[in-house]
C-alpha cells in the first residue's frame, strides 16, 4: 500500500512538473471593457498577466482582429515569475456604439500557445444622421427627400456650411432648433443616369471628428428591372 501510494505521489509530481513546464501565462482577465467620451480618439487597454511557471516564455506575436486595433507587450522575454502586460491602443475613428474586436497573443515553442484578448468599447452617439443615404431609381420622379441632422451630446454643434460633391443635386437647409437639429431637403436635377455622392456637412465642433460629417445619396437602377433604350 505504502508502495502504491509513493508511485502515486511521484506522479503526481511529475504531473506538476509539467504544468510548471508548459509556458502558459496566467492573464488577470482576457476580457477588457471602457466606455469612451465623445472627445476620445483613442482608447486604451491593458492586459495584465504572469508567468507563473519554471521556464521563460517569449512572446512570438501579437495580432488583431482590426487595424484600428495597435497591440504591444512591454517585453518580448517573460522570466519564471515576472509579470507583464499587452496594451491594446483602440482608435475610435467613426465609430459609434459598442465594438469588440480581439487581439490575438501567440507564444514561441516548445509550447505555442494562442491567447485571445477581447477588447469591448463602448462609444456614444454624438451626431445622427437619418437617413444616411438618400435613394432614387434611375427613370424615377425626382421628388425631394428630408435629412434630419440632431446633434445629442453634451455641447451643442452648429452647421456652418455644406457642399454637394455633386452638382445635379440640389438642396436646402432649415434650423429647426439652434445647435441641436437640422433638416436637409435635397433632391436631384434629373434622374436619367445613375449617380452617387454625398453632403459634405461642416461643423463648428471644437472636436476635431465631428467637424466633417457625411450624408450620401444615390440615384439607381432598380434591381432586376430590364433597361429600356429607346
Amino acid at each position: 500500500m505504502y508502495r502504491v501510494q509513493k508511485i502515486m505521489l511521484v506522479a503526481l509530481a511529475w504531473l506538476g512538473s509539467i504544468t510548471l513546464a508548459s509556458g502558459q501565462l496566467k492573464f488577470d482577465a482576457l476580457t477588457q471593457e471602457m466606455d469612451a467620451s465623445p472627445e476620445d480618439e483613442k482608447i486604451l487597454l491593458k492586459f495584465s498577466f504572469a508567468n507563473p511557471t519554471e521556464e521563460a516564455v517569449r512572446v512570438k506575436g501579437l495580432e488583431s482582429s482590426c487595424g484600428c486595433i495597435k497591440a504591444s507587450s512591454d517585453r518580448g522575454v517573460y522570466a519564471p515569475g515576472e509579470k507583464g502586460t499587452v496594451e491594446a491602443l483602440f482608435s475610435l475613428g467613426s465609430f459609434i456604439g459598442t465594438h469588440q474586436k480581439v487581439v490575438y497573443m501567440t507564444t514561441e515553442e516548445p509550447d505555442d500557445r494562442r491567447y485571445k484578448l477581447t477588447v469591448t468599447v463602448n462609444i456614444p452617439e454624438v451626431v445622427t444622421i437619418e437617413p444616411k443615404v438618400s435613394k432614387w431609381t434611375v427613370g424615377g420622379p425626382m421628388d425631394e427627400k428630408v435629412i434630419d441632422v440632431r446633434f445629442i451630446g453634451d455641447d451643442p454643434m452648429h452647421i456652418l456650411n455644406i457642399i454637394s460633391t455633386r452638382s445635379q443635386i440640389v438642396f436646402r437647409t432649415e434650423e429647426v432648433e439652434a445647435g441641436r437639429h437640422y433638416r436637409i431637403s435635397l433632391k436631384p436635377e434629373t434622374t436619367e443616369g445613375a449617380l452617387m455622392g454625398a453632403l459634405k456637412i461642416e461643423t463648428d465642433s471644437e472636436t476635431a471628428k465631428y467637424r466633417r460629417q457625411l450624408a450620401f445619396f444615390t440615384v439607381s437602377r432598380e434591381r432586376g428591372r430590364p433597361v429600356v433604350r429607346k
